[in-house]
């Protein structure tokens, strides 16, 4: 079993101070009698750092935590009869008769002293296994935060690359579509294409990115659907506030844009239109995303818990901000809206998530 130098610390600190207590209590009720004080102060506070020690690392952890129980009584009573004797023998023996004989009038052995000596060494026993058992659901609370966050760490990683296959499994769609009908634009889609894929493959590894680059991302993307739809998309993206410093997740937008060139502007013949807006105060981060829709077609719009894109981002959402964020999806008549708002005040703590910082382990 591997020691830290902060336990070995810590216990060194603890036997010491028991040492110097048992000496100077000793000595001032002995006629300050500091030569003898000091031989009975290291004899007793060995005999309790031996029994302390016996306790934890054989009763407990051989016998308590297996379950042996029977032998863990057994071997407790007796145990602790064997270390007040030999601490009684110690004493009286040989530090009683060299430096205070009046205490060798008393008997060398009998029950009272015995149960005496036996309490005080089961009370600094105990203390220890109060500590031994402290130590252990501390260290066991800290290896479940790591195992949640490695797990949590894992899923996001998960769900990030389920969303590069879906973006590009429709970009590609649209790509062959546009190649039967106008292929001169096609070189064109595959070059804003290839832009994307770089974002995807460097940018989303991080699990912060400044929400410029994540505009930048979209403008790309809206620059690309253009291609497709020409004139009849009339597409807006708007920043009404000073977004600078703001961080977020990335990729966690693009989910809601797809959603509404595939339900609203795909589904359209006439001229329809797409409004991008973000904003931002001193508490949050607020992004909508609204399209015109076919009433005939509002059927066919996904309701907020469909949607591969949509779900994917929400189970992304109660990870980074379990029950501190608002997305809200409103389908009218004509329209379909979605407003996400994200909390500024935990941009620090996703930055240490994204450092490793959450999980303080033990030196």
């Amino acid at each position: 079993m591997k020691i830290s130098k902060r336990r070995i610390f810590w216990h060194s600190t603890f036997w010491t101070s028991l040492f110097f207590y048992h000496w100077l209590v000793y000595s001032e009720f002995n006629d300050k009698d500091y030569e003898g004080a000091f031989y009975w102060a290291i004899a007793n506070t060995s005999i309790l750092a031996v029994a302390t020690y016996f306790t934890i690392f054989i009763l407990i952890e051989k016998f308590f935590l297996t379950g042996k129980m029977l032998y863990f009584y057994v071997i407790l009573v007796s145990s602790l009869a064997a270390f007040a004797v030999v601490r009684r023998y110690i004493n009286y023996y040989w530090i009683f008769s060299s430096h205070f004989p009046e205490k060798c009038e008393q008997p060398a052995f009998d029950v009272v002293r015995i149960l005496a000596e036996g309490f005080g060494i089961a009370m600094i026993a105990a203390m220890g296994v109060m500590f031994y058992f402290i130590n252990k659901w501390s260290e066991a609370r800290q290896a479940n935060q790591k195992l949640l966050n490695d797990k949590l760490a894992a899923q996001m990683e998960l769900l990030k690359s389920q969303v590069q296959p879906h973006f590009i499994f429709n970009t590609l769609n649209n790509i062959y579509s546009l190649s039967l009908t106008n292929p001169s634009l096609t070189s064109e889609m595959i070059y804003r294409l290839s832009g994307l894929l770089s974002y995807m493959l460097y940018d989303s590894k991080l699990n912060l990115i400044p929400i410029e680059k994540e505009i930048e991302y979209i403008n790309h993307f809206i620059k690309l659907q253009k291609m497709r739809y020409s004139n009849r998309l009339d597409i807006s993206l708007n920043e009404y506030s000073n977004l600078s410093g703001i961080n977020i997740p990335p990729l966690l937008i693009l989910p809601f844009v797809e959603n509404a060139f595939k339900h609203g502007v795909g589904n359209q013949l006439d001229k329809c239109w797409i409004s991008i807006d973000f904003s931002a105060n001193e508490k949050e981060v607020t992004i909508k995303v609204e399209n015109n829709i076919i009433e005939e077609k509002t059927a066919a719009i996904p309701n907020e818990n469909s949607g591969i894109g949509i779900e994917n981002v929400r189970n992304r959402l109660n990870i980074l901000y379990p029950n501190q964020y608002s997305l809200k999806i409103i389908q009218s008549k004509n329209t379909y809206l979605v407003v996400l708002r994200l909390p500024l005040v935990l941009k620090q703590e996703l930055k240490n998530k994204a450092e490793g910082n959450l999980v303080s382990m033990e030196d």
